[in-house]
């Protein structure tokens, strides 16, 4: 690499789970069974403010004490009900907003691959250690940078013109940088090719010979 490494992240990055993704993109009525818990323990007669207060007026025990209870409950109970309604309603909608957001993060991992790839050919870096710190620094995840690091070596043999060449080039560069079926699949799809032509391309690196090479220039992906 020129210049000074770059520090690799210690964090791991990864997808939200859909848990996380609706935490921060939830609807109001996605909040209501939180909500109506929160509103439940505020007004209990038993214990908390609720009960602080019933008990300086001395009314703890009392007719009214029993009243707020079955009020407060009653609310909850409503609360609650109206709540799974609009969860209900509102599922669908929430999971095909998550589905949206995963295919555009692989989208936005894939992109970001493809630039690193670039720029790793662009300044000559072939070692893997120094490949994968980078990969890793620019935002991609673990399984993506250990990829780029497989790749690296053989992009500073060959340059980038392979990954531009359409699965010819891809079969070369993951027959020179000696990648598993799944690893040239996975490379075909970051580089949007069709899951038929990615299978294809793993196929092919599974039944290579050892030690295959495939030149792009010569012959033509059939």
């Amino acid at each position: 690499m020129t210049g000074k490494s770059r520090k690799p992240r210690t964090d791991k990055v990864r997808a939200k789970t859909y848990r996380e993704w609706l935490e921060q993109n939830a609807a109001p009525d996605d909040l209501s069974l939180q909500r109506a818990t929160v509103a439940r323990a505020k007004g209990s007669p038993d214990y908390g403010a609720g009960a602080e207060r019933l008990s300086d007026r001395g009314l703890s025990g009392s007719g009214y004490a029993d009243w707020l209870r079955e009020k407060n409950e009653g609310e909850y109970r409503r609360a609650i009900a109206r709540a799974r309604e609009k969860t209900a309603a509102a599922g669908p909608a929430s999971r095909k907003g998550y589905l949206k957001y995963l295919s555009e993060w692989e989208t936005g991992q894939d992109e970001l691959m493809q630039s690193t790839l670039s720029r790793l050919s662009s300044i000559r870096v072939q070692g893997a250690t120094d490949a994968y710190a980078d990969a890793l620094s620019a935002g991609l995840t673990v399984d993506r940078a250990r990829l780029v690091a497989k790749i690296a070596p053989a992009l500073g043999r060959y340059g980038a013109r392979r990954l531009r060449q359409g699965l010819s080039g891809l079969l070369a560069v993951s027959l020179s940088a000696n990648l598993s079926g799944g690893d040239a699949e996975r490379l075909a799809r970051a580089y949007g090719f069709s899951a038929e032509d990615a299978k294809k391309l793993r196929e092919t690196v599974e039944t290579a010979p050892d030690g295959a090479t495939f030149d792009p220039d010569e012959w033509a992906w059939k």
